[in-house]
Formats: C-alpha cells, structure tokens, sequence
C-alpha cells in the first residue's frame, strides 16, 4: 500500500513525523471518532481523500465525522458518496449505517428505515448484523409514520367466484347459467398500502390516525373470453379505501385497542358500499402464551343493492403458545351475526381453526400447517 505521511505527535523542535499506511490511518481515524476526537478524523478523511477521492471508506469516516459535528447535510452528502463507491458488502454497510444515521438526526426517519435494512442486508457479520437490526428498530419506534405495501398476482380458475355447475335448481326449476355467471379463469391480482401515523404517544398509551388503500382485478383468459364474449376484465376489478382512529393502552391486565373506521368500496367501476365499523381488541399473556380477545360492530350500506345492507356484530379469541421445540401452536374461535333484509345475506357463522408454525426453517423454508372448520346457519 502507498505510505502516506502524517505529523501525529510532537516530542519537540525536530521530531519526526511517522509513517502510515492507508489502512493505518482509516483505523488511526475510526480510533479518533470513537474517542470523541471528529475534528482530527476529519482530517484524517481529508488526507484519505487527497490520495483517493473514490476511498468508500474515508468517505463514510468523513459522514461519521460530520454527523458527530453536527454537520449533517454534509453528514448525508458524504454518505451518498460512500455509498456510490463502495465496492464490497462491508464498504455498503458502512456508508448505508452513516447514511441512515445522517437522515435521522433529520428527522427523515423513514428514509433511514431503508438505509438501515440496506446495511442488514450487506452485513459483513452477524454482529454488524445484530447492531443494524437494533438501530432499524429503535428508529421504526420513533418513526410517526409506518407504511405497508402489498402486490400480489397468482393464477387462477374461478377469477369471478362463478359457479362450477351450469345447471342451476331453484325450488325444482332447474335453470342455465350464463357464460359470465360461471367460473372464468385466468390471472388475480392486487396492490395495496396501509399505513398508520402517530398522533400521540405517552408509555402507556397512544393514539394513531389508519388508512388503507387498495385495488384488486383479473386478466381474463383466452378461454374465459371464449366463455363469456361480454364479459370485460374491468367488471371485476375492487376498490377499497379506509380511514381511522386507533387506541392503545397498557392497563394492569393486558393492552387494550380500540379503532373506529369508515370505508367506501367500489366494485366494476361503480360505487358498491361505505361501512362504518367498531373494533375493540385486549392482549394478555396468558401462562406460557398470549391470548387475544376482540370484539366488533360494522355497518354496510350497499349502495347498489339497498336490501342488501347490513349490521354485523363479532367476537372472538385467539391463543397462541409456544412449543417445547419452540414451534408456534395457535387457535381461534370467531363467531359473528349478520342482520339483513336481504335472505341470502343474513346469517350466523362460526370458525374454529388451528395452525402450527415451525420454531427453525428447513431447508430454508418456513414449514406450517392449519386447518378451519367454518360452520353457516342461513336458516
């Protein structure tokens, strides 16, 4: 490696500077920083980039430098250049770890949460790892706005929820289905955000304002076309938007929430239903699981088919232990009555289902399996 020549210590009129190398002098200036001494890392990241402006490393020692000065612009700007020259996975996790810290001491804590899972990522050891994971998830809890976004597209063979059957018996009148009214096949798909913003928060409780966005539609099938000649792929496609207010709060026995919500759906392009609903919900360990009890009111107001509409009310509860292997162990009971005018959709219903998820992947898989049993009485 090129020596480069720095004057660190004095002993008096003459002494001679000592030599160091390039990687000498990165760790000479990670050991200033972490003493508290920025200023002389500053320096030492000036030297660097004197013989190599592209030096990924002494870029992100400047960021570190600037940040600890409280220079943070300059703080984000070296980072992004460390970043743009960094040529191994741990040169990445240094200027992605400076970066995310520059943009949070700016408040842009979102942005920090994906530097931060960009340094998870180009971890160049479990504990470099470890330490990123714990900063991504300190910022999370200070970040007031969380965001979650969904995409999914799978093929199918009932797009429509159609009928498998083409004969239809209605009290003894047997009756054929139209082409669009059966089951059409070709592609699902959707794309979905949701999101939630702190509006305030003490240690024992906190209030969120919700919201939620998302589309569903189909890509009909050459066969599906053939099927059903007027059926159009926009005539499936669902709407929904939400909003709400959330409530949490620590009590002595567990964490109870509470969310009022509005939402309007449309579906084929045309208004469909606005609902107005209630969930209340109450966490607890419970020996050595948790168990969570809920409880709802919803009102849908059809807007294509008044008759239709209809109050709902819910509850439920849901243990989850932890096996001696560690594997996951889960049960849940819900029952919920539908009033409505409308027969068809006026009922009661229960669901019991059981899941169990593996403690370890296998082969690099998550292994699970869960059965339902969902009983209706439309009588």
């Amino acid at each position: 490696a090129a020596a480069l020549l720095i004057c660190l210590l004095w002993a008096g009129a003459g002494a001679r500077p000592a030599v160091l190398t390039a990687d000498q002098m990165r760790a000479f200036g990670m050991a200033a920083l972490t003493r508290g001494y920025a200023d002389q890392a500053l320096a030492i990241a000036a030297a660097l980039l004197v013989r190599d402006p592209g030096d990924s490393s002494a870029l992100a020692l400047r960021a570190q430098a600037l940040r600890v000065l409280h220079r943070l612009p300059e703080s984000e700007t070296a980072a992004r250049a460390a970043w743009a020259a960094a040529g191994t996975p741990g040169a990445r996790y240094a200027a992605a770890t400076a970066l995310a810290q520059a943009l949070s001491l700016q408040d842009r804590r979102g942005a920090a949460q994906y530097w931060l899972r960009q340094a998870v990522q180009n971890a160049p050891n479990p504990a470099a790892k470890a330490q990123a994971l714990q900063d991504f998830n300190y910022v999370r809890q200070q970040n007031p706005l969380s965001l979650q976004f969904d995409l999914t597209l799978q093929p199918s063979d009932n797009v429509n929820g159609g009928a498998r059957d083409p004969l239809f018996d209605y009290h003894g009148i047997p009756f054929v289905l139209s082409g669009d009214a059966l089951a059409l096949s070709g592609l699902t798909w959707g794309v979905g955000v949701q999101g939630r913003y702190k509006l305030a928060a003490t240690p024992d409780a906190q209030t969120a304002l919700t919201f939620a966005a998302s589309q569903q539609g189909v890509v009909l099938s050459a066969g599906a076309q053939a099927q059903a000649p007027k059926a159009r792929n926009g005539n499936y496609a669902l709407g929904q938007v939400e909003v709400g207010l959330q409530r949490k709060q620590s009590l002595s026995f567990g964490l109870a929430s509470a969310e009022l919500s509005a939402g309007h759906t449309w579906y084929g392009g045309a208004d469909l239903s606005n609902t107005l609903s209630l969930q209340t919900g109450l966490e607890r360990p419970l020996g050595a699981g948790l168990l969570r009890l809920s409880a709802g009111l919803s009102r849908q107001v059809r807007l294509d088919h008044a008759i239709s509409s209809s109050t709902e009310i819910e509850a439920g509860a849901n243990l989850t232990r932890l096996g001696p292997g560690g594997d996951r162990w889960q049960g849940a009971l819900t029952l919920s009555r539908i009033v409505s005018q409308d027969i068809s959709v006026d009922h009661a219903e229960a669901t019991l289902s059981l899941g169990w998820q593996v403690a370890k992947p296998v082969a690099g898989l998550d292994l699970g399996a869960g059965v339902s049993v969902r009983a209706a009485d439309y009588a």
